[in-house]
């Protein structure tokens, strides 16, 4: 997949359970964990985003990133959200308000505001070359991104089990 972008640097690189994902049509069917936290020290905050890149979503974070080159922005902001806050319904708890997607000349995370909170969530920062290319390459195991992807890998194997036993 060719999508005509900038140089950019590395930021936080990924850690698969395994392979890489790949792109199946317009949907990767991999999915995407991304490390999450708090913008404070005393606020509840999901410990991962959950998200499925398809083609159409890689495209836009192109399009984003090429018109801050373009216009010298320091960031874009656009209304998008995680397929999923985790774990369990911590989105619900939180009562989450408002999403966005934000993207530099090089990377791109996901924000959100918890409702009656003067604090946001975010996801670690992830470089936006380094993302594709992960997403792009064939494969059939989640990929992780985060500063701490041991521990984020363990968390969405205990959210997943959770969630498996809550099912039963």
């Amino acid at each position: 997949m060719n999508f005509n972008r900038p140089p950019t640097r590395g930021l936080h690189h990924p850690l698969r359970a395994g392979s890489s994902p790949g792109f199946s049509g317009e949907k990767n069917e991999d999915s995407i964990y991304c490390e999450a936290y708090a913008c404070s020290d005393y606020g509840d905050a999901p410990r991962f985003a959950k998200l499925i890149a398809t083609k159409t979503f890689c495209e836009q974070l192109v399009k984003l990133q090429a018109l801050c080159v373009e216009h010298d922005l320091s960031e874009l902001c656009v209304y998008e959200s995680p397929d999923v806050w985790g774990p369990g319904n911590i989105e619900d708890e939180l009562r989450l308000t408002c999403a966005e997607l934000v993207v530099t000349k090089s990377a791109f995370w996901f924000k959100d505001h918890p409702k009656h909170s003067d604090y946001t969530i975010e996801t670690r920062a992830q470089d936006i070359d380094v993302f594709i290319e992960a997403v792009s390459n064939e494969g059939g195991t989640p990929l992780f991104f985060g500063s701490n992807v041991k521990e984020l890998m363990e968390c969405v194997a205990d959210a997943e089990e959770e969630s498996a036993m809550s099912s039963v």
